[in-house]
């Protein structure tokens, strides 16, 4: 995003306690997938959460979900996730009814036992190149059928363990 603050987080595995609530137009950016590892280690509830606009989170790894817990949620509009991978139990990746015009590119989720890859809610929201993995783990939900995702939007999406509903393809 033009006139964004950045943060390069280098390779390497970061303890977090708490969890990170982001705000507008900033870059937040590591090594790449599996070389810089952001472990939360909280109690349940949500890692990262971006509640500014312009927001763009990629190369990194996001580690070490509880039950009950989200990795990435979107509440604002015109964010990218791109290259993140989250690890763990819980829904790995979803954003808000009012969010819109967001995108994840190129994410993986390995979720244990069960888990959702992708909650994908709110306007225009889409998930290109996507995976998932895991036991008894859900590709993709869409929450809030009001909030339809247009048709064609998920592209090279991984239906492999995906269970999609007729709002997000159709």
């Amino acid at each position: 995003a033009s006139g964004a603050s950045s943060l390069k987080i280098p390779a390497g595995t970061y303890r977090v306690g708490g969890n990170w609530v982001l705000g507008s137009t900033i870059n937040i950016y590591g090594d790449g997938r599996g070389r810089t590892i952001l472990k939360f280690t909280g109690s349940p509830g949500t890692s990262i959460t971006i509640d500014g606009t312009s927001v763009h989170l990629f190369d990194l790894t996001v580690s070490h979900l509880t039950s009950d817990t989200f990795g990435v949620v979107v509440r604002a509009d015109g964010c990218v996730i791109e290259r993140v991978a989250v690890s763990g139990h819980g829904t790995a990746f979803s954003g808000s009814t009012a969010a819109s015009n967001w995108e994840l590119r190129d994410c993986s989720a390995a979720l244990t036992a069960g888990g959702v890859g992708y909650d994908l809610d709110g306007g225009n929201s889409a998930a290109y190149r996507c995976s998932v993995s895991g036991t008894g783990a859900t590709g993709a939900s869409l929450s809030s059928p009001s909030a339809a995702v247009p048709s064609g939007t998920l592209v090279d999406f991984d239906t492999s363990l995906a269970t999609l509903t007729t709002d997000i393809v159709s």
